[in-house]
C-alpha cells in the first residue's frame, strides 16, 4: 500500500478511534438523541472530506518539517473538536461532561496509538503496514478490541453508573472550563512527547555510537506516554466518582431538610384532624339519637366523610403512625386501597425522618403506578414492615400497567438506603412492582 495511502488510514484510524472511544463511556449513562444515525452519518462524511483536504495541504509541505508539526498540530485540534461536538449532538449530555467522557476517549485511543504504531510499527516492525497490510490490521483489530474492552470493564461501567449533578449554570460553566483545561494540557504533553520521539530522537539514532542510548530514551518515552494515558483514565475515574458522592450527599441534606419540614407539618395536621373528627363523631352521636329515622342516611354520609379523614394507622410507633396515616389518607382520595403489616416494635435505631423519607417516596411510586389502573380489584398497595434479628424489612408491593416509567423517587430511597448499609431489590415480574429493602439496624 502507498504511503500517502498509509498515512490517511492511520489518520482516519486515530480520529475515529476517538470517537469510538468516547461512546463506550456515554452509551449507557446518556440517552441517544433524535435521529442519532443521521447525526453520525453526517459527522462521517464531514470528516472524511477533511482528511483529504488535510492530505492536500501536508503533500504541499512535504519537505518543510516546521509546516509538517504545524498541520499535525492542527490535524489533532481538529479531532479534538470534531469529537466533543459529535458526543453532544449524538447524546442528551451537558458540555462538560461531552469534554470530560472526550477526555477518556483521548486518553483510551492514546493507548492503542503508542503500543501499535509506536512499539509495534516503528519501534520493531516498520515495514509491517506497508508490505503486510493485512497483518497489519489484524494486530490494530486486536489492540482495539484488548484495550477498549478492558477500559470499557474497569473504567467506562463505573463512570455509567452516576452522573455528576450540575444544578446552577456558574457551576457548569465551572467545570466546563477546568475539564477543557485538563484536556488542553493533556494534550499539549502528549503532543510534546510524541514529537521529541518522531522528530528528535529518532533521527539521532542514525548515529552509531549513540545509537543504544537513543533507543533507550524512545522505549522510555513510549512508557511515560502509555502511563500518562492510564492515569489520565484513573485519575478522571476517580474525579467522577468523588463528584457524584459529594452530589449524592448534597441531594440527601436537602431531601431530607425538604422531608423534615414536611413531616411536622404532617403530623401537625395530623394531631389537629384527629382531634376534630373525634369530636364531630361524638356530636353525630348524639344527632343520631335526636334526628327522625329519615335523617339517618344523611348522618350517615357525613360518618362515613368523617371516617375517611379519620383514616388513622396505629401501630404504636409514633413517627410511623404519622407517615402511614397521612399516606393512607392519599390513598383513599385515588380510590386506592393502603395495607399495612408491621411488626416493629423498637425503631429508635432508624433516624423518623430516614423512615419517612423511605416511606414517602417508595408509596408515592406506587401510587403513581396503581393510578394508571382502572381495573378497581388491583388498586391495591401492600406493605410490609418487619424488624427481626437486628435488620428491618421494607417490602411494599403494588400491580402496574404497561411499561414501568424510570423515576427518581426510587434513586433517592437508594440514597437513604446507603447510609445505613442497606441493600434495594426491585422486581417486576408478571406486571407486580415489588420494592424491597433490607436495613442493618446501628449500621449508620
Amino acid at each position: 500500500m502507498g504511503e500517502t495511502l498509509l498515512l490517511f488510514f492511520d489518520q482516519g484510524r486515530f480520529l475515529f478511534g476517538m470517537m469510538l472511544a468516547s461512546f463506550l463511556f456515554c452509551i449507557k449513562a446518556f440517552p441517544f438523541r433524535k435521529k442519532l444515525w443521521l447525526r453520525v452519518l453526517v459527522s462521517i462524511i464531514l470528516c472524511i472530506i477533511y482528511l483529504f483536504v488535510w492530505m492536500q495541504l501536508l503533500e504541499l509541505t512535504t519537505h518543510d518539517t516546521s509546516k509538517l508539526q504545524f498541520l499535525g498540530y492542527c490535524y489533532l485540534i481538529f479531532c479534538c473538536i470534531v469529537q466533543m461536538i459529535l458526543v453532544y449532538i449524538c447524546f442528551e449530555i451537558t458540555v462538560s461532561q461531552a469534554i470530560f467522557r472526550c477526555i477518556l476517549g483521548r486518553a483510551t485511543e492514546g493507548i492503542v496509538t503508542v503500543l501499535v504504531r509506536y512499539i509495534i510499527v516503528l519501534m520493531n516492525f516498520p515495514e509491517l503496514p506497508a508490505q503486510h497490510f493485512a497483518i497489519y490490521l489484524l494486530v490494530l483489530l486486536a489492540a482495539y478490541i484488548i484495550v477498549y474492552g478492558l477500559v470499557y470493564r474497569i473504567v467506562a461501567r463505573r463512570i455509567q453508573k452516576g452522573v455528576q449533578q450540575e444544578l446552577f449554570r456558574r457551576d457548569r460553566v465551572k467545570t466546563a472550563a477546568s475539564y477543557l483545561a485538563i484536556y488542553m494540557g493533556f494534550m499539549m504533553i502528549f503532543s510534546v512527547l510524541q514529537s521529541m520521539c518522531e522528530y528528535i530522537i529518532m533521527p539521532l539514532e542514525a548515529y552509531e555510537g549513540l545509537r543504544g542510548i537513543f533507543v533507550y530514551i524512545r522505549y522510555l518515552l513510549m512508557a511515560v506516554l502509555l502511563v500518562l494515558c492510564i492515569l489520565i483514565l484513573f485519575i478522571l475515574m476517580t474525579m467522577h466518582i468523588g463528584n457524584v458522592l459529594t452530589g449524592e450527599r448534597k441531594q440527601f441534606v436537602e431531601l431530607i431538610q425538604q422531608k423534615q419540614i414536611q413531616y411536622d407539618f404532617v403530623k401537625e395536621n395530623a394531631n389537629i384532624i384527629n382531634e376534630k373528627c373525634h369530636e364531630i363523631r361524638k356530636h353525630l352521636n348524639k344527632l343520631g339519637c335526636a334526628e327522625a329515622r329519615d335523617h339517618a342516611a344523611i348522618i350517615q354520609q357525613v360518618q362515613e366523610a368523617v371516617n375517611f379523614y379519620d383514616a388513622v394507622v396505629k401501630t404504636g410507633n409514633e413517627g410511623l403512625d404519622t407517615i402511614l396515616t397521612q399516606k393512607s389518607v392519599l390513598c383513599a382520595s385515588h380510590g386506592i386501597k393502603l395495607t399495612c403489616m408491621v411488626t416493629a416494635e423498637e425503631l429508635s435505631q432508624v433516624d423518623v425522618i430516614d423512615l419517612y423519607t423511605i416511606l414517602d417516596l417508595a408509596i408515592d411510586n406506587a401510587i403513581r403506578e396503581v393510578r394508571r389502573i382502572s381495573e378497581t380489584g388491583k388498586r391495591l398497595i401492600s406493605l410490609l414492615l418487619v424488624e427481626k434479628s437486628d435488620m428491618l424489612y421494607i417490602t411494599i408491593e403494588n400491580y402496574y400497567e404497561g411499561k414501568i416509567v424510570p423515576d427518581s423517587q426510587i434513586s433517592k430511597i437508594k440514597i437513604v438506603v446507603k447510609r445505613y448499609g442497606g441493600t434495594m431489590q426491585i422486581n417486576t415480574e408478571n406486571y407486580i412492582f415489588l420494592l424491597q429493602i433490607l436495613l442493618p439496624l446501628g449500621q449508620k
